[in-house]
């Protein structure tokens, strides 16, 4: 599975399929056969085509059924039958039925088979075999040729192992021209059922091998009973006080203080104590020295006048709230979080190689996030603090002394969204995408309106090497390490970013691993919808099964990150490219993707002679969500998504280009009402001032004899009662939106923030040189900046129809399925993309993704069912190729005697 990344379908797939709807009499001797190997003991191998059969082997005798399937004793075939059978001249038990099925979201790849026996002996021997819970099994499937006969599996150790990896069992589909299947798996579930004739029904459920880490419990602790885990460890005061800590190590130590009991375990804190750790760079931490922050909110008490001049009349600004400025809120790096959740005390979680098996490695025992690309846009910031801060170097400048220095009532610190205070991005959106936006460095009357957000390092050796988004440009080669039929993740600067850069609220990720009755996918899905709840839902997190890669990163081996240059070694990263494991993803992700090489190669006609469907469809159908924003878009008013926290998906011409002569007459109604309601509300208001009342007018009169009267006697005037006011509800507006939290975090640098304190050899430093504005709480603002910086809105809040094409960065998959059933095929996986030439114009060069695969083996017949998604992306015009990145594993594997 590559999804989100496109591939094409491998070109001996292709003609596979070609061939077959070209011949009848091909399709009709394809002949399913089906063989499932319990792993258990000498193993035990069933197969729905039995060799060396004879019916004595097949019924038994008069003492026993008929044999159960091939044992391996010793590495020698022998039949196995049924101990303490009773009935015999029974036949052997059969697989009656096989169903896989994998999809593009949650862990979705799953397996069923049905053995029918014939005698309660045999019922027996087969639930001792493959119902027992944990157990592996291999399941293959194929056609009935020679071409299909040679890939099964050899039955022994090293040879099933290698059905781990995604490389080895693509390369055997490919060998056998999709005439082909397996699937490893643990048995997670069954049952036995009653049936006709004296039989037994057993149904085995299995699940993915890679999958099994989801459901263990990292965040309490695995134990494998054989050591202790050794939990509940600290720091000591005096420790913590002493003087010549390095910053990153003083943090670390706080942090690991503050962990839940049991993850403050001896290999954390082993690790923590060596002086090259990468978990010690400070910028893995922010507002986690609790004397920095105390020092700063006991400063900026009431009535504590700053070192910083007010911007509108020079004068000091002076706080005249008790409401905290600085905030409280801890974040640590997800790399660093995520890494503290996934460690263990005493178990290796780590895919190692297996001793006797070379080029093996066990499975990874943990969800895998290093290399999660998210999709991001230039001037993102997070609306939620309570779970989220985003370390960006053009975060928009929520400027606090701005804002405490006006003296009227603030209602947004940002400045106008006007074509003074906007540029256009130097990155294109493409030959013929929309125009792209974003915040000028300075404003049209000076101000700053960019932020660096970027955690402050202390390590000369260091740079602030890990942004998001990544200001460096995206081309990953992801599962294409290992099959070339997939194309390169490929972004510009700004447009994506990895989710081990993001910061995570300390708290809420301490709050979250306290939590009981969770396993280790409920616990990742709870911190990472938090994450995305923090940015209006803008990412859509999903746990699949992908193979293993090795961790990129766009600086390479040059990259300054501590934690890049740890994992990019054999021994921190383990594992041959291509094996199984759980992965994070943003399925929202998809980079630039007319960048793809070409896609959608895989053309096929959906009716006819030389069309090889059984049955297809095509379906449109829309969500709750997607119906609102179908309808809010067409009206005149709205702007391109009325919903904040709603997916951006575009609806223009996906069937038609020709307007609604009915809609635009209502729209033209609501505008004139629009305009006519804003005249009538201007005229009102003027003659409600001209018809004041007398008391109302003597009021006003007595106002300014007031401020006359207070002048003379040296009292504040009723204006600037107002505008004390005014500052004081400022002050208290940003303080309860925006967090604020030091860059600096070393208690020894001393900083003076305020000008009253009446102590000598204080650092003097304005606020603003300090301070950091990590999030506001404003999910509209960051929605008007999204849409700015993607393009997809002008600089009016319009939709931008400049260029009346379709972007194609991230392009969404939208409601248009294209459903199919053909004769059975393997090889086909979610992420691959083909087109239907013979659909209406509007789609017949248009590409769909496919987004869930299923086969079905019953009746003596193998049919795949494939559902595609589209997404509005223009057909390549290259030819198909065969995966050509096969030697290494083909030659490991003839060495292990695996095929």
């Amino acid at each position: 599975m590559s999804f989100p990344q496109l591939g094409n379908i491998d070109k001996r797939i292709f003609d596979t399929i070609q061939q077959k709807a070209s011949s009848n009499v091909r399709a009709s001797q394809a002949m399913p056969w089906i063989r499932v190997t319990s792993c258990l003991d000498n193993f035990l191998t069933m197969e729905s085509s039995q060799q060396n059969d004879s019916f004595a082997t097949r019924y038994g005798d008069t003492g026993k059924s008929g044999r159960i399937g091939i044992e391996y004793p010793g590495g020698q075939a022998k039949s196995k039958y049924a101990e303490d059978d009773s009935r015999g001249l029974r036949p052997s038990p059969i697989i009656n039925s096989v169903s896989i099925s994998q999809g593009n979201e949650g862990l979705s790849k799953k397996s069923s088979f049905t053995i029918i026996c014939y005698s309660s002996g045999q019922a027996t021997e087969i639930l001792k075999y493959f119902l027992e819970p944990g157990n592996m099994v291999l399941v293959e499937w194929g056609e009935n040729t020679n071409i299909s006969y040679k890939e099964k599996a050899a039955i022994n150790k090293c040879a099933i192992v290698a059905y781990n990896n995604l490389r080895h069992i693509q390369q055997k589909r490919t060998n056998a021209h999709g005439m082909y299947d397996a699937v490893l798996g643990t048995i997670t579930g069954g049952g036995m059922t009653y049936g006709d004739n004296e039989t037994f029904e057993v149904n085995v459920e299995l699940t993915a091998i890679g999958e099994i880490p989801a459901y263990l419990q990292h965040h309490k602790g695995i134990t494998n009973g054989k050591s202790n885990i050794q939990s509940g460890k600290s720091y000591q005061q005096h420790e913590l006080d002493n003087e010549d800590l390095p910053v990153g190590k003083a943090l670390f130590m706080q942090m690991f203080n503050d962990l839940p009991s049991h993850k403050r375990i001896s290999t954390l804190k082993n690790e923590g104590d060596k002086t090259d750790s990468w978990m010690l760079d400070a910028s893995n931490f922010l507002n986690m020295d609790k004397e920095t922050i105390d020092d700063l909110r006991k400063q900026m008490s009431g009535g504590a006048q700053l070192n910083s001049e007010n911007k509108e009349d020079g004068d000091p600004i002076v706080i005249e709230s008790d409401v905290p400025l600085f905030s409280e809120k801890r974040y640590i790096r997800c790399a660093l979080a995520f890494h503290i959740l996934d460690l263990q005390d005493n178990v290796a979680t780590d895919a190692i190689q297996i001793g006797d098996c070379p080029g093996q490695s066990k499975s990874q025992g943990t969800v895998q996030w290093y290399n999660t690309i998210c999709r991001a846009h230039k001037n993102m910031f997070s609306t939620n603090s309570d779970y989220l801060y985003i370390p960006n170097k053009n975060a928009p400048m929520f400027d606090v002394i701005g804002a405490l220095s006006k003296k009227t009532i603030l209602s947004n610190v940002l400045p106008p969204l006007t074509i003074k205070n906007v540029v256009e991005s130097p990155v294109a959106e493409g030959p013929n995408g929309e125009v792209k936006y974003e915040l000028a460095p300075t404003s049209d009357i000076g101000d700053k309106l960019i932020k660096d957000l970027h955690p402050q390092t202390y390590e000369p050796n260091l740079t602030e090497s890990h942004y998001f988004p990544c200001t460096k440009p995206l081309n990953f080669d992801d599962q294409a390490c290992f099959d070339n039929t997939y194309g390169n993740q490929v972004a510009d600067a700004h447009e994506w970013g990895f989710l081990r850069d993001l910061y995570i609220n300390f708290d809420f990720f301490c709050d979250t691993m306290n939590k009981n009755g969770l396993v280790t996918k409920d616990v990742y899905y709870d911190l990472l919808n938090g994450l995305s709840a923090a940015t209006n839902l803008y990412w859509n997190f999903q746990i699949v099964v992908r193979g293993h890669t090795k961790i990129y990163s766009p600086g390479g081996p040059t990259d300054s990150d501590p934690y890049y240059n740890w994992k990019n070694t054999p021994i921190n990263n383990p594992g041959p490219e291509g094996q199984e494991e759980l992965q994070i993803i943003d399925a929202g992700f998809g980079g630039r993707m007319t960048e793809a090489k070409g896609v959608g190669l895989a053309g096929f006609q959906s009716r006819g002679t030389l069309s090889p469907f059984l049955s297809c469809e095509l379906n449109f159908e829309m969500t709750g969500p997607m119906k609102s924003q179908a309808t809010a878009r067409k009206l005149a008013n709205a702007p391109k998504n009325a919903n904040a926290e709603d997916k951006e998906v575009d609806f223009r011409g996906l069937f038609s280009d020709k307007p609604d002569t009915v809609l635009d007459a209502l729209n033209s109604v609501q505008l004139k009402m629009t305009a006519d309601a804003k005249i009538a509300a201007e005229k009102e208001a003027k003659e409600k001032f001209d018809n004041r009342s007398f008391w109302e007018k003597t009021k006003d009169a007595a106002s300014s004899v007031a401020t006359d009267v207070a002048e003379t006697f040296g009292q504040d005037t009723p204006e600037e009662a107002a505008e004390a006011k005014a500052m004081k509800s400022n002050y208290e507006f940003f303080a309860n939106n925006a967090l604020v939290i030091p860059k600096p975090q070393d208690r020894d640098a001393d900083m003076d923030v305020v000008d009253n304190l009446g102590f000598d050899g204080l650092d003097t430093v304005s606020l603003d040189q300090i301070v950091l504005v990590g999030a506001w709480a404003d999910s509209n603002v960051l929605k008007k900046l999204q849409q700015l910086n993607e393009g997809t809105c002008n600089i009016d809040g319009l939709l931008s129809e400049s260029s009346g094409t379709t972007s194609t960065l991230n392009v969404p998959l939208l409601p248009i399925k294209f459903n199919f059933t053909i004769h059975g095929v393997s090889g086909i996986r979610v992420g691959d993309t083909f087109s239907i030439v013979d659909l209406p114009t509007k789609y017949k060069n248009k590409v769909f993704q496919v987004v869930q695969v299923a086969h079905s083996i019953e009746q003596n017949l193998w049919s795949t069912k494939i559902e595609g998604q589209l997404r509005n992306l223009v057909r390549g015009t290259g030819s198909l190729k065969e995966n050509t990145k096969t030697g290494t594993q083909e030659k490991a594997d003839e060495n292990n005697n695996l095929s």
